[in-house]
């Protein structure tokens, strides 16, 4: 083939040409390695030899003709399993061992005494009617000894690249093999130079011939192409596609992911929108997740060590699917005891191999064997490698811990906190004018990068980390890769296991968090630190004009003009020292006397000149006619005497009566099922370390009812205090009710404009009622607002679903040996995900999805915190509803005289069920309802009574309503109705008649807390689940 490239030959023929070339020598390599005969070894090393020789001979032609062509993925092996599958007897035996294996995680010998067991089961059965007969004996053949023979026939087995990683500097070693062994070989030390001004690191890779540490890498390709395999995944990803193209507009409502702005917006290689003006090719966006978790759990004694875990998912799939632990790839687990060191820009290696196959997907594309529809629909006349795929990283959604490493970006605690606006410096966290924030550079961050990787002197790189904020990281490679749109600011970790839970345990806020002593037999507590009074570090708040973003370079006509602009000329070690000022002005002291200013004064004159002159500006300060740096400072210091000089006082919180109301909350509150009770000794040790669904549901119930009923005045249970705490109790529940925006399902513009003007109100409140308490993550929470446009509503990008996974991972049965059970978590995994993709085809034999119904009961596969035991119990129902026999005298009387009507115990609800009081979980009766579906006016709250299908089979509900309170009471609960907590006080009585309601004027499930013998308090319920969008929520 090489030979027929004549000089005249076209490009596109030349391209062809080696790429059919590659094709072959792949293919016959792969032959190659299944000879085994020692009488043809000969042979066989002379066409290995000829092999060499040809692909020296493609790397010289590939030095001048770059490969432009789509990458080619052989996944025929997806579609070669229904020609040799066994029969569908065996095929039970196989479920019933792998159901040990995947979900029980039994090791090989347990997985295979069950095959071998099975099959002695097998003959006994057949000898007992007298068999067995020829067909049987071929049956009970197909039953193999081992386990891993049974996960090959079903195509289960993944594989993987396996490299050694270098101990010192974490760079991946990938191994070689010898002409005609199998045998990986690795060098002996690491030959890696991490900067240019260090030597080759030289560590030892080996120990005893193997590897000291591994990495496991399975492929990004190999796994889209076993995807597209799965039934109707290449018209899911289509359909996503037309939606997006259909609506060229971003939604103002946004419920679909691609309801997002940025698949409208993105642009391909050509330049040309990148699913707009797709052609006939397939558009596929993904999500990377990553994290470092402790495989032993968070709580455990002794050593533990840090692995790390990569994940990816399509978006193109719809929400249930797309978070599906059999659609998600694992492309390798980062082997402990430590992470890799951020600050040499470790983690880079281990993304690398993603990234390389993320930019040949976007650039050139790829082309797999065939589809599902494809190659199922019509094999016989089936055209391989057919259609082009291009593929891009939408979305990187990763804590900040894991995040910024993964990306080359400063730490989250640094000055440069924020990568997608130019506010920074951390004295300026608690700004709230984002209208006015200016976006951030992608360019520079980029600029930084390279530079970060080409330095000469470490001296030269903590310069440019500290200037730019940003280290190298391999994505960079991606031409589109743009942090401050594509790093997105993870919802879960910033609001729920941040802002809340600091909020509820940090002493300069609520301070609710109670410290014992470790080892105190007794149990006797320490002095409560969380009620001492706090002294602020601030003294007022002061709107500067914050510190500019500084540039290193100009060009002569900027820098003329730079002279004459004072912010333009300023270098970065003066915009720092700005906010240092800042910083120093807002101190509070004791008294003016002449020591405090000569402390004042000494700290001003560490500062540049520029800088004082700056601040003196923005404050109207600057001297008259020729100044000294001294004159500046001392501007600044008669300007700070005018101010407060004491601290700032902390509201005064009461926290053992505010814990002990959220303590009572809790026990008493009446819930729905789905709603997962918190410990009822939150905030004390013994109730351990919450998860941020808990935070989410402390804060979206139960801490606000008990807030509402201790400190607004007109509570029935109200606390003497109610006046001073009325700041703190804004505060709070304007951090409830910016979650509460945050998480609705259908996301429509005046949620999102709620959702800024919540954290809005609760930052300044923060200042006011708890000075000094300020993290980047309030800075950073607005920028959520951002991504709720960019990607659609939070549900789709937040990282539930990645923490899952990582619970799913802690469950599978490892044996604690580092550079072994990250073998074992990948390969399990895997093997899962793929086992459970071949229970889900529609031509999985009925047998087999008999076993998988049952699989589906024993192991659910949802570990959704809104779904639990009481909601999934079923009395031999496995629908939804459960019928339910009355007596004549128990019935609705306006009923009674009805035919043909059906009585339920429970239905389906959007969360969870609707049941009866009698029916287990009664709180799933009590529900919120529009009278006669109006929706136009306010909601009532009610109890079901009665579930029942009428003759044409519309289900219908009767329901007591809770008595209105009279008009004229004051209602404590409802005064943040309209910011998006609803909720109101009633009677502890209800309504005598029945009403009849129809299903659609159902709002929701609601809580109810009965105050006293007299007054109760309900509330709507938020409907969020972990899974984008559920039933239309």
């Amino acid at each position: 083939m090489l030979a027929s490239i004549s000089p005249p030959a076209s490009h596109s023929h030349i391209q062809a040409t080696l790429s059919d070339v590659e094709s072959s020598l792949r293919s016959i390599s792969k032959d190659l390695d299944l000879i085994t005969r020692p009488e043809v070894s000969v042979v066989v090393q002379e066409a290995r030899d000829s092999i060499k020789f040809i692909e020296d001979s493609l790397r010289s032609w590939r030095s001048y003709f770059p490969d432009t062509t789509p990458f080619r993925v052989d996944n025929s092996n997806s579609f070669s399993g229904n020609a040799r599958r066994p029969k569908d007897v065996a095929l039970v035996v196989y479920t019933i061992a792998l159901v040990q294996r995947i979900f029980h995680g039994a090791g090989q010998r347990a997985s295979s005494f069950t095959l071998r067991a099975m099959k002695i089961f097998g003959h006994a059965l057949t000898e007992y009617a007298g068999g067995p007969t020829i067909e049987q004996e071929r049956v009970l053949d197909q039953i193999p000894n081992t386990i891993s023979t049974a996960e090959k026939r079903l195509n289960l087995d993944i594989p993987t690249v396996l490299y050694a990683v270098c101990p010192n500097c974490s760079f991946l070693h990938k191994a070689s093999y010898s002409p005609g062994f199998t045998t990986p070989v690795y060098p002996e030390t690491c030959t890696n130079r991490s900067a240019p001004f260090r030597p080759a690191c030289g560590t030892s890779l080996l120990q005893d011939g193997h590897p000291i540490k591994v990495f496991e890498y399975y492929s990004f390709f190999e796994w889209f192409g076993r995807l597209l395999a799965f039934p109707g995944v290449e018209q899911y990803g289509d359909r996503f596609c037309e939606e997006v193209k259909d609506t060229p507009l971003t939604p103002e409502d946004k419920s679909r992911t691609s309801d997002g702005r940025f698949y409208r917006e993105m642009e391909d290689s050509e330049g040309k929108l990148f699913i707009a003006d797709r052609g006939a090719e397939g558009r596929w966006f993904f999500k990377l997740h990553a994290d470092f978790f402790k495989i032993e759990g968070n709580r455990i004694g002794g050593q533990s060590s840090s692995t790390g875990v990569m994940s990816i998912t399509c978006l193109n799939l719809p929400p249930e699917m797309r978070e599906d632990s059999a659609f998600t790839l694992i492309p390798g687990i980062i082997q402990g005891h430590f992470e890799p060191d951020s600050k040499e820009a470790q983690h880079q290696y281990f993304i690398s191999p993603i990234v390389e196959e993320l930019f040949i997907g976007y650039t050139r594309g790829v082309q797999c064997f065939g589809t599902h529809s494809s190659y199922s629909d019509n094999p016989e006349n089936h055209v391989p490698y057919e259609r082009v795929h291009k593929l891009a990283l939408a979305s990187v959604v990763m804590d900040f811990k894991a995040a910024r490493p993964f990306t080359g970006l400063s730490d989250v605690q640094s000055r440069i906190y924020c990568v997608y606006c130019k506010v920074w410096h951390r004295f300026h966290m608690l700004r709230t004018d984002c209208e006015h924030w200016e976006c951030a550079d992608d360019d520079r961050l980029r600029e930084g990068s390279e530079k970060w990787q080409s330095a000469e002197t470490a001296t030269e790189r903590k310069n440019i980390l500290q200037f730019y904020g940003s280290r190298y990281s391999p994505l960079w490679k991606l031409p589109y890769w743009r942090p401050s749109l594509q790093l997105i600011v993870d919802p879960m970790h910033t609001m729920f296991l941040v802002l809340m839970q600091r909020f509820f345990r940090d002493r300069r806020a609520l301070g609710l968090a109670v410290v014992e002593k470790k080892g105190d037999k007794m149990g006797k507590k320490q002095k409560d630190k969380t009620t001492e009074p706090h002294e602020s570090h601030i003294a007022f708040y002061y709107p500067y004009e914050p510190p500019p973003a500084v540039s290193l370079h100009f060009s002569d006509a900027e820098r003329q003009s730079a002279l004459q602009n004072l912010s333009k000329t300023m270098n970065f070690n003066s915009a720092i020292a700005v906010g240092d000022i800042h910083r120093y002005l807002c101190r509070p002291v004791k008294g003016d006397n002449a020591a405090v200013r000569t402390k004042l004064l000494g700290d001003l004159l560490e500062c540049t000149e520029d800088a004082l002159k700056f601040v003196c500006i923005d404050l109207n300060r600057l001297p008259f006619g020729n100044f000294t740096k001294r004159d500046l400072a001392q501007a600044l210091i008669v300007w700070r005497m005018e101010k407060p000089l004491p601290p700032l006082t902390r509201v005064p919180v009461d926290s053992s009566a505010v814990l002990a109301r959220i303590h009572r909350v809790i026990r008493e509150l009446i819930t729905p099922a789905w709603v997962i009770k918190p410990p009822f000794d939150v905030g004390l040790p013994r109730a351990g370390n919450l998860k941020a669904d808990l935070w989410r549901i402390l804060f979206g119930i139960y801490i606000p009812l008990a807030l509402l009923s201790l400190w607004q005045a007109d509570s029935p249970i109200s606390a003497e205090n109610t006046a001073p705490m009325a700041p703190a109790l804004d505060t709070a529940m304007h951090l409830t009710c910016a979650s509460l925006m945050m998480t609705k399902g259908t996301l429509t513009s005046r949620h999102r404009e709620q959702f800024r003007y919540s954290l809005r109100r609760h930052i300044d409140g923060l200042k006011q009622c708890f000075p000094g308490f300020e993290l980047p993550s309030h800075h950073l929470a607005f920028h959520i607002y951002n991504f709720m446009d960019l990607f659609s509503n939070v549900r789709n990008w937040w990282c539930f679903p990645g923490e899952q996974l990582i619970g799913k991972l802690r469950r599978i049965p490892i044996n604690h040996k580092i550079g072994q059970f990250e073998r074992t978590l990948l390969h399990s995994f895997s093997r899962g995900s793929a086992f459970r993709r071949w229970l889900m085809r529609d031509d999985c034999p009925g047998l087999v999805k008999s076993i998988a119904r049952l699989i589906n009961k024993a192991f659910a596969e949802s570990h959704d915190a809104l779904n639990t035991e009481a909601d999934t119990e079923s009395d031999g129902d496995v629908g939804g509803e459960s019928n339910f026999d009355f007596t004549a005298d128990s019935m609705i009387p306006e009923l009674v005289s009805i035919s043909g009507v059906r009585f339920l115990s429970r239905i389906e609800a959007p969360c969870g069920f609707y049941t009866i009081p009698s029916a287990q979980g009664a709180g799933n009766s009590y529900v919120t309802f529009y009278p006669n579906g109006d929706s136009s006016c306010e909601w009532v709250a009610g109890r079901i009574h009665h579930i029942f299908e009428d003759i044409r089979g519309r289900t219908k509900l009767a329901i007591r309503r809770s008595i209105a309170l009279t008009q004229g009471i004051p209602d404590p609960f409802g005064a943040f109705w309209a910011d998006g907590f609803q909720a109101k006080l009633v009677s502890t009585e209800f309504s005598s008649e029945f009403e009849i309601v129809e299903i659609d004027w159902i709002r929701g499930h609601s809580a109810r807390w009965e105050l006293n013998a007299n007054l109760a308090v309900v509330l709507d319920l938020p409907k969020v689940s972990h899974h984008p969008v559920i039933n239309g929520k």
